[in-house]
This record gives C-alpha cells, structure tokens and sequence, in this order.
C-alpha cells in the first residue's frame, strides 16, 4: 500500500502528550512513528548536488588530514580527550566517560576540520550547499551528554549574523532536566552579549532506538534548512538578524563565510550535566559517526517554501445554523454491525452525538441465517412454508437494530432485499464477492416480487413490529427509504416497477406508522440521467401504483455522489469534481419544484468512490491522510452548492464502516479496521466539535466552488476552513488538500478574527496529519504486523485516536480581534477551538 509524505513535517509533530500506557510503549510509537512519518516523506533529491567533502570512516585511525582530534578542557565539566576519538568498524566514536577529576568530571571527545581554531590550518570549509552526518546517538539516554554536529561560519563574535554564527546542525542536551534535539545558532559571543534563535525538532528520548539516523543542514543565502533521515523538519531565515537594522537592509545571507565542521560528545552544567553518571555502573557512553558528507548545490523551491494563507472570519456576521450533515453513516454489510469491532465503532459513532447519528444498510430483507461476507448479509426476515404462507423472523434484524439503540445511533432504514422466497429470479441467490464475476453479483435479491401484495404485506409487518418493540415515538425519528440504486444493476427490473415496489412499501409503512417519515429513492449517479426528475414526478403528480391516488409520501429526497480517483503517472489523483458534480446536478434538479424547496435532502452515499469493498491501487488513499482531508474539504461544499440552489440539505451519508475478519490496513474504505481508528475517523470527531451558527470564511488560499466543479483542484492545493459561533465559543476546522496524491510544501496560515468577544480565549487545536491521529503510520511503524501484540495494538489505537497538536500555535487577542497562526502540512486537518470567559 502506497503511502504519501509531506514535505516540511515537524519533529515536534510526533510527540503525542495524553497518552495513557507504559511509558517504554509510548516511545516505541513516538519514535517509529516519527521514523516511518519521514521515511513517507519525499527523498532530498542530492542527485544535481556535487559531493565536495566525504569521510566514511572506514580505515582504523583517524584521517588527520581530514580532522583533528582537540586535547582542551570545555565548558567547565569536561576535557576533551584525543585518545577518546577513534576509528573502528567503518565509524567515528566519541567516546565519554565519568573522571576522577573532581572539577572535570568528564573525559569527552571531538574532532574539526580545521586545527587549534587556526584559519591558516583549515583542512576543509565551504560557503553554502549541504551537510550531512549519519550519527547514532549515546545510549544512555539519561545522562549529561551533549552530543553535536556542528559548523563554525566567519567571526562568531559579531554581533550581526552575515558576519559569523555558529551553526549546531543537530545538538541534544538537557535543558530543564528534559532532553531535546534541535537545530540552534549563536552569534555575538558567548559573554553578555550573545544571542541565539533555533529550531526545537523533537525530543531526544524518542531518537534512543539504537540506530543510525542522518543529520543534515542545507544553507544558502536565505534560509537554513534542518533535515531529518532526508526529509525536512524545521528551518530558520537568519537573514540580518542581528544587525543595527534587524535584518531590513537587504543582503546575501546568513554569513558569508566559509564554515568548517566538527562533531562532539560532552557534558557540560548549561546543557543538564546533573551527575547522573555517578549512578550509572558504565559510567561510560559514544557518540558513533558512520560518515559525513558535505555538498555544493540548490534545494529545489518544493522544499525551500511555504504557502503562505490568509483566512479572514467575521465572528458577528453568521449566515445561517451550521447543519450537522456529517452525522449518517452505512455500509453494504448489515450483520457486521453486532460483531465485536463493529459493534464497537458503532458506539464511538454514537458518541458523536447521541441519538442523532443515522446509520443505513443494505440487505435488511435478504434471505439467509445471518450469513456474511464482503458486499453481502443475510437476516432471513422473510421465509415460506410449503403451502406458500409467509413466516417472519425479526430475530437478526432486531440484533441490528437492538445493536444501534444500544449504541445511541438509529436506522435509516433501507427496505429491501428482495427475499428468495419472493424473488421472481430466486436462482442464484447469493454472491461471493470478489470471487464472481460482475454480472453474477446481482442475482435473485436484485429481482421484483412476484407478489406485490405480499411484499407491502412483508413491509408493513416489519415496520409494525419496529413500532412495538421500540415505541411509536422512537421510530417517527427513523428515516424510511426503498431498495438502493434502483437506476442501476441493484434492481432487475423496470423504472415503473421500481415505482410500483417503492409505492406499496411506502404504504405499508405509513399503515403501520402514520407519521413515519419516508423518501427516496438512493438512485445512483446524482440526478441519474433523468431518472430522479421521473422520481419526483410520480411522487408530486403521478398515479400511485399502490392506492391509485394521486402522489406518494415525500419526507425526503435521497440520492447519491460518487468521485473518481485515478492512477496517474504512480501516484493517487482523486476526483471531488466529479462527486461535487453528482451533487449539483441532483440539487439543481430538486431546485426546479418549489414546492419542496423545504423538502430535507440527504445524500444516501457520499464518497470518493463508488466500492468500499473493493481494491487496488487508485484506492491507496483510504488508509492515511488522503481521505481525512478530503472528506474536510468536500462537506463544507455540499454546504455551499445547497446554498447555490436554494435547497435543504440535511444529511450527507458516508458509505464506509468496517470489515471483520479482514487483514489490518487492507486497503478498503473504512472508517475503522480491527478496531482501530483510521484517520478520517478523526474529520469526523473534529466537526462533532463544531455547533452554533456557520461564519462565512474568506481564504485567499481556497478554490473556488466553480473551479472545483470545472476541474477538481489539480493547480494549486485547496487550503480554507469551516467556521461556526456558538455563543463564547467558536470553532474553525482548517484544511490543505490537493487531488493529487503527492508530497507538497506546508501552508502557514494566518487565521485573522473579527468581532470577537473581550478577553483572551482558552485554546485547543487538534491536527491530523503524518504524526498526528494516525493509526496507519504508527502501524507501518511497527513494522505493518497482521498479528499484533497486545501492546502493539494499544499502540496503534492510542494513535488513532484524535491528537492535540504539538507544533506551534500562535494566538493574539484584543479589542475584538483575534489573530491565529500554525502551518498545516499537505493533506492536513486542524480543529482549532476557542472560547472566551
């Protein structure tokens, strides 16, 4: 399964703080979860780059033409230590060990390229291009050590940065009894003076895994660039800093020196040094070096930027209730919904919001005792005797429905199929989806009654029934709807047949519960061609081929929309024009009878694509971030082409639940798999979160709706929000989504507030992205196991769960405006929430 990277995701993005097990569990995901994050990640392409410098450590001594191994006391609590600086077994080690020195209390080790800081004896410098070193860091995570690679550029002890810096390419240490790694720079000297800025990356306790990672900085006349493992994760603009004019006046750089290099393992009282050591038997640790390289050449302009956003909301001005839309889920497969992981996500889909969240299903009516697979079930509701007399057993579809109520989620309740006994087709019955061909998955389910007094008969004894045993006021909540598809091979039969069908079981219905709120008809492809116009008509005007009356009950109008992803050049390039497109015909269809322009709409299946059972290659979005962001960018869409036309959208559906017994991760489209959380389960967690009046967002970053429909957003990426004010509280869901499936560079948004209310708000921001309420990535962390541990699986469901984000948000509020800054990686999702005293 292909997975996408995002250039320019943050280290810091990986620290997961409300996690609630074994701490030795909680670094394993951090740290392989930031491992295989980056490994996602597109590769720094060095292939344009000229190597200019390379020590690969494969000899037994080290090169002195190459580096110089210091003998000096450092930083008050350690000597640097010649002998301690050997090559073995291809690599650099950097020895550090607790002295008798009581002063000292470290011997410790480094080596640089140029010796006794002399200039004239600088065995290897260079102005700009690419550094690298593949490190391992000490082991004992707990000690002192400050183990570095570095850069000394120019005159350190200016006090303006064009001039001279010392550039720490990667330095851990503890500060405040916490280890770090980061990138940092110093400047103006090391006295009263001195001055420093920096890039925090990632707390080092997660890099303790014993292995090798690379360490890289790219420098030119604008920015420093830090990577990690080859992918970026923090940069810095130096340009000036430090000088009389703070960095107004234009100029060439950070410095414009040569730098030479060097690599350290020490201690010393400013970076933690706590003699934590004395309690260590060892007493002694390395610093292991397996090269370094450096590179004269450019970084392309993909990574060396962001996008930068403006988003404008004015909290005083809503434009209407924000319609909880998201809250109507389905899938093919009813008696998943009993088993153990599906009844499960069923409870964390009425945890949503309780009693409000619909869930519809296909095969209800479908003969068979309680058989299951992929695209198929069975309840054998409806069976005959020999003589051909009816025998109803709501057994299995009490155990559905039980199973909802008992989850705070209610049917929408889908009347079909046609049971065997009545089909006109009885032979073949049943499917084993994918081992059939096409045509033989629609057999003798798919056909009309053969007696259509006995299927309204069936009907109205079901929904009597359901009326009995959970109340008359419990099921006028239901949504009551007829078969699925019935434009396309779902029903064997004839336009007018399916009127006829849907007739009769509408009748049976309102016979057995006179308010119940029916609709349809769930037709395929939008409007369908002209079907859902035909539709409409029988139901406003035509004959009613079950009363002969005129008209047919319509308490809603559903219909479906389906995109169109593709594989494109090796990558996934999905279709939201073509699902948006579905939607905006349909809506403009329902648009031209005024009379039901109050007539509630849900969209019964609302996707990227049409098969949730299906695999391949075009479907590899459905694991990682791919379908979290599209399903944030396409909802507040359908919002808007409702505005469009006029109409009342109430619901749009989300085709997609779990599969039991299936391999983890299979590549279906689900919300959930094994019980683990997917992230586009997250999307929807975040707009639970979200109520009150809907605020108008302007985004200088979005696509316009009619660009959308035209061609999808293939040009630039679609970055906007959704906004809603629900008193004191307002709630914006920020998105970066792009139709094609590829790494791209991180948008820094600026979110600007106007008319808020007085004070300082409280805070919350939630993200999913690579290293942020995402299962998958903490699952291919782990190696992708088909049969995980019991503690690999508390791994993978902490990590799907929905995350604080750990990178940086600004936040400024006064006098009514509140203004709010984060970067959002591509293909990201961000919930920020905040509310006022």
């Amino acid at each position: 399964m292909k997975t996408r990277g995002i250039a320019g995701l943050k280290m810091t993005d990986m620290h997961l703080p409300d996690l609630h097990f074994p701490d030795s569990l909680r670094r394993m995901l951090v740290v392989m979860a930031l491992l295989l994050a980056t490994s996602a990640q597109a590769q720094l392409d060095l292939s344009t780059f000229k190597l200019t410098f390379s020590d690969e450590f494969d000899g037994d001594q080290l090169d002195t033409t190459k580096w110089q191994a210091p003998e000096m006391p450092r930083q008050g609590s350690c000597r640097w230590v010649s002998s301690l600086a050997t090559v073995s077994n291809g690599a650099l080690h950097l020895g550090i060990r607790l002295s008798d020195d009581p002063v000292l209390r470290y011997d410790c080790a480094a080596v640089r390229t140029r010796k006794d800081y002399d200039p004239k004896q600088t065995m290897f410098a260079q102005h700009y291009g690419y550094f690298e070193a593949r490190a391992k860091l000490p082991k004992n995570m707990k000690s002192d050590y400050w183990a570095a690679f570095w850069m000394m550029c120019g005159n350190v002890n200016s006090a303006d940065t064009r001039t001279g810096i010392e550039t720490d390419i990667m330095e851990s240490f503890q500060q405040a009894g916490e280890p770090h790694y980061g990138m940092a720079f110093h400047w103006n000297g090391y006295g009263k003076e001195h001055n420093s800025t920096g890039v925090k990356l990632a707390p080092t306790p997660e890099l303790a895994d014993g292995e090798f990672h690379r360490f890289g900085l790219y420098w030119d006349e604008h920015v420093y660039v830090a990577f990690f493992d080859g992918r970026e994760v923090g940069r810095t603009n130096l340009l000036g800093l430090g000088s009389k004019d703070n960095g107004k006046t234009p100029s060439k750089g950070p410095c414009q020196k040569p730098g030479y290099l060097k690599l350290s393992c020490e201690a010393a009282a400013w970076a933690g040094a706590t003699n934590q050591w004395e309690k260590d038997p060892t007493k002694e640790d390395e610093f292991v070096v397996d090269y370094v390289r450096a590179y004269e050449g450019t970084l392309p302009a993909l990574v060396a930027q962001t996008i930068p956003v403006q988003i404008h909301i004015d909290a005083a001005k809503p434009i209407g209730p924000l319609k909880p839309i998201w809250r109507f889920f389905g899938a093919d497969e009813p008696n998943y919904a009993y088993m153990k992981h599906g009844s499960e996500l069923l409870g964390e889909l009425g945890e949503l919001k309780k009693d409000e969240v619909f869930f519809r299903t296909h095969s209800l009516l479908s003969t068979g005792k309680g058989e299951h697979g992929l695209k198929w079930g069975s309840t054998n509701a409806y069976t005959e005797d020999a003589a051909g007399n009816p025998i109803y057993d709501w057994t299995l579809v009490d155990r559905i429905f039980d199973t909802y109520r008992e989850r705070g989620v209610r049917p929408y309740v889908q009347i079909g199929f046609m049971p065997q006994a009545l089909s006109t087709k009885p032979e073949p019955y049943r499917h084993h989806f994918p081992n059939a061909r096409y045509e033989d998955l629609f057999g003798g389910w798919a056909y009309p009654p053969k007696d259509y007094a006995k299927w309204e008969e069936l009907v109205y004894q079901w929904a009597k029934h359901c009326a009995e045993k959970y109340g008359e006021k419990e099921v006028l909540h239901w949504y009551w709807q007829t078969w699925n598809e019935s434009n396309a091979d779902y029903w064997k039969g004839t336009r007018e047949g399916f009127f006829k069908l849907h007739d009769h079981a509408i009748r049976a219905v309102r016979r057995a519960i006179p308010g119940a709120k029916v609709g349809g008809p769930d037709l395929a492809q939008g409007k369908g061609g002209d079907f859902l116009e035909a539709f409409l008509n029988h139901c406003l005007k035509g004959t009613n081929l079950a009363t002969g009356e005129k008209g047919t009950p319509l308490d809603f109008i559903s219909f479906h929309a389906k995109g169109s992803p593709k594989q494109v050049d090796g990558h996934v390039r999905m279709g939201i024009s073509s699902q948006l497109n579905d939607i905006d015909g349909a809506f403009g269809v329902v648009a031209k009878h005024p009379e039901l322009k109050q007539t509630p709409i849900v969209i019964g299946e609302s996707d990227p694509e049409g098969c949730a059972a299906c695999q391949g290659d075009h479907l590899a979005y459905r694991n990682g971030t791919m379908y979290s962001s599209y399903t944030a960018a396409s909802f507040p869409r359908k919002l808007d082409l409702a505005e469009k036309h006029g109409v009342n959208l109430e619901g749009a559906l989300t085709w997609a639940f779990e599969f039991e017994d299936q391999p983890y991760f299979a590549g279906f489209r689900t919300l959930a798999t094994n019980g683990i959380d997917k992230p586009v389960l997250n999307t929807f967690r975040m707009f639970s979160r979200m109520s009150g009046d809907r605020l108008r967002v302007q985004s200088d970053a979005a696509v316009s709706l009619e660009d959308m429909l035209k061609t999808g957003v293939r040009d630039k990426p679609d970055i906007s929000a959704l906004a809603a004010r629900d008193g004191k509280r307002i709630t914006i869901l920020a998105w970066h989504y792009h139709d094609d499936d590829l790494s791209g560079p991180d948008a820094s948004i600026t979110i600007q507030l106007t008319n808020t209310p007085e004070g300082k708000p409280k805070q919350i921001r939630t993200l999913i992205d690579e290293g942020h309420s995402n299962s998958f990535i903490a699952w291919q962390a782990l190696s992708s196991p088909q049969k995980p541990t019991a503690d690999q699986i508390r791994i993978m469901e902490e990590a799907g769960r929905l995350t604080p984000a750990s990178d940086q948000t600004e936040l400024k509020s006064a006098n009514g405006n509140t203004e709010i800054r984060f970067k959002l990686a591509r293909q990201g999702v961000t919930l920020v929430e905040l509310e006022w005293p």
